[in-house]
């Protein structure tokens, strides 16, 4: 029996459900339920008698923030060559070693109390403490999925039990997998989406240079006060220059449907202004190598140069460049930063 100890593991490594880091669990309520082995250890005088046995358990967790929780728990324990088992009940402190990833470790410490059946009915109440050490995947932002290994300690059992076995102390490790469904949104992401909101609104509405054209709209953001301008904030002879931000997945050069936009946008532009030129740069995040993150650039400027030629931009307009991993726009050390390192910049001159 001891040897399905490995399972709960090598059933959470076959799991590969995607989500993004940016978890947030701050706020929020959770209930959720696991399963697992509860193994005496030590050789003392219950594990001379106990065997392994399975554990199943129901918890109800509230997270005071991202990182810092609080989890009570019922478990069962039993354990196999002794009608013995134990009802735990406990309170345990959780802490998220990465609050927002999609990875975390997970470490806990809790406190209760163990109802011993068919151990000394007359004192069958024992203290319990546990600790918890294990990793957590958050399949998406409101479920959790850990595999976890606990100590479970429950004090001296007095008298004897279902055939006279001798007790003692109860040392086991535990090890298991647990669900847990969170409730509501956090409300760290929901201020951050209501901050977000509001900034995107005040940037939008924004006019920097009081020609009538928002700063998001405004191809020439420094006209002059009081000249007639186009739709895109350029008088007739103005320089113009814009940016546009077009973001690839991981190791791929596909021009996805949702910049397509704003690059036929900016094949309008061209055509109305035909004495503008482009220059496209391709840009990669770090991961892998360095010389195929510059190919993989290039690929990335040069895909986005070939939907502007086939929405009719002259060849001679467009310079198509590959920075490789040279210029990281955000940091590469976590995936939303990866992501916005993925890009191609379209830069406009004259």
């Amino acid at each position: 029996m001891k040897k399905l100890l490995i399972v709960p593991f090598l059933l959470f490594g076959s799991f590969a459900f995607a989500a993004e880091d940016n978890i947030h669990l701050g706020k929020r309520f959770g209930l959720g339920a696991g399963a697992g082995l509860s193994a005496p250890i030590w050789n003392n005088k219950f594990d001379d008698n106990a065997d392994t046995g399975f554990m199943w358990d129901l918890h109800a967790r509230y997270q005071f923030t991202d990182a810092h929780g609080l989890m009570f728990n019922w478990a069962k324990h039993n354990w196999e060559n002794t009608d013995v088992d134990a009802q735990v009940y406990d309170l345990m402190y959780l802490y998220r070693s990465n609050p927002t990833g999609m990875f975390s470790g997970i470490w806990g410490l809790g406190a209760g109390v163990a109802n011993l059946n068919d151990a000394d009915p007359k004192d069958n109440l024992k203290f319990a403490a546990r600790a918890r050490a294990g990793i957590e995947m958050a399949m998406n932002d409101d479920l959790l999925l850990s595999a976890a290994i606990d100590y479970q300690y429950i004090s001296k059992m007095i008298g004897a039990g279902s055939g006279e076995m001798p007790m003692g102390e109860i040392h086991a490790i535990v090890p298991q997998l647990n669900l847990t469904y969170f409730f509501g949104s956090s409300a760290q992401s929901t201020t951050a989406a209501v901050g977000a909101g509001a900034g995107a609104a005040a940037v939008a509405s924004a006019d920097s240079d009081k020609d009538g054209i928002a700063n998001t709209e405004d191809k020439c953001p420094n006209t002059r006060p009081g000249l007639e301008v186009n739709a895109y904030g350029c008088t007739p002879d103005e320089f113009a220059s814009t940016e546009i931000e077009v973001l690839f997945d991981t190791d791929s050069a596909e021009l996805a449907a949702g910049p397509k936009p704003a690059l036929d946008e900016l094949a309008q532009f061209m055509e109305e202004h035909p004495n503008t030129k482009v220059q496209i740069q391709g840009h990669t995040d770090n991961t892998g190598p360095a010389s195929l993150n510059q190919g993989l650039s290039q690929q990335r400027a040069e895909e986005v140069a070939d939907y502007l030629k086939n929405n009719g931009i002259d060849e001679s307009r467009l310079e198509a460049k590959g920075f490789g991993e040279n210029q990281p726009a955000a940091d590469n050390t976590t995936a939303a930063g990866r992501a916005e390192n993925r890009r191609v910049m379209t830069i406009i001159s004259q």
